[in-house]
């Protein structure tokens, strides 16, 4: 059976860091790599790093590999656009693999994070930015609707592609034109349901009263090692760089 980009519950350093920290893993990974004029051995050790993460995650590289796999398109464009423009197979490489890695480290986040908690996180990040004073449970809720809204697409569509073959129209057994544009005539359909639930969630959450004040998390000792380890690699780029 395919995983699914989704939680799963295994024990590891990861599943215990701070949603938000792990958010910010990602930005500095990004950041980092492709900071104009950078070293070489900045850009390794930054990818280094974070493939120790990805180990820690304690997820199989099996479910990595799938969903790099299925930007293989992109790696492959960007191969060629950096060979036209005479880069080595090096120094493309030293520009592909991070893109590959920020791939892995965002589903590392998905992997590792229950939805509600991954949320708060994003909250924890965009809540000095509410600049039009939102309530803050009601710009919670936003976020968590917005971070399930992958998955409430996905059972949305099935549901609908489900009931359509229940009635004899043969979606799943046909080539792959065929299925792409029948998951893009879905689209209005599936987003009008999708639409719908989400605003039975927001209805249901702020019955209960919902306060985003009442949860925090914690930071642990790994999550200030690891923002330490990236705080360094940026500090060696300022003092050989700039």
């Amino acid at each position: 059976m395919k995983q699914k980009l989704e939680y799963i519950d295994i024990n590891s350093s990861m599943h215990k860091a701070n949603p938000t920290v792990k958010i910010l893993y990602l930005i500095l990974f990004v950041v980092i790599s492709y900071l104009p004029f950078n070293l070489d051995y900045i850009v390794l050790a930054n990818c280094i790093l974070v493939f120790y993460l990805i180990i820690s995650s304690r997820i199989p590289l099996k479910y990595y590999i799938r969903n790099v796999l299925q930007t293989k398109l992109i790696i492959i464009a960007m191969f060629i656009i950096l060979a036209s423009f005479r880069f080595t197979f090096l120094q493309s490489l030293l520009i592909v693999l991070p893109f590959i890695l920020a791939v892995c480290l965002y589903c590392l986040i998905i992997y590792t994070t229950f939805p509600f908690d991954l949320a708060m996180g994003i909250y924890d990040m965009v809540k000095y930015l509410n600049i039009f004073g939102i309530n803050k449970s009601n710009l919670f809720i936003k976020i968590y609707n917005l971070v399930y809204f992958r998955k409430d697409y996905e059972i949305e569509e099935e549901k609908i592609i489900e009931a359509r073959e229940i009635k004899g129209e043969n979606i799943r057994h046909q080539n792959i034109i065929g299925r792409f544009i029948t998951h893009i005539n879905l689209v209005p359909e599936v987003l009008k349901r999708v639409k719908k639930f989400q605003q039975k969630r927001k209805a249901v959450m702020r019955k209960n009263a919902f306060n985003v004040d009442n949860y925090m998390a914690h930071l642990q000792i790994t999550d200030i090692i690891y923002l330490l380890m990236f705080g360094l690699l940026i500090f060696m780029y300022i003092i050989k760089v700039i």
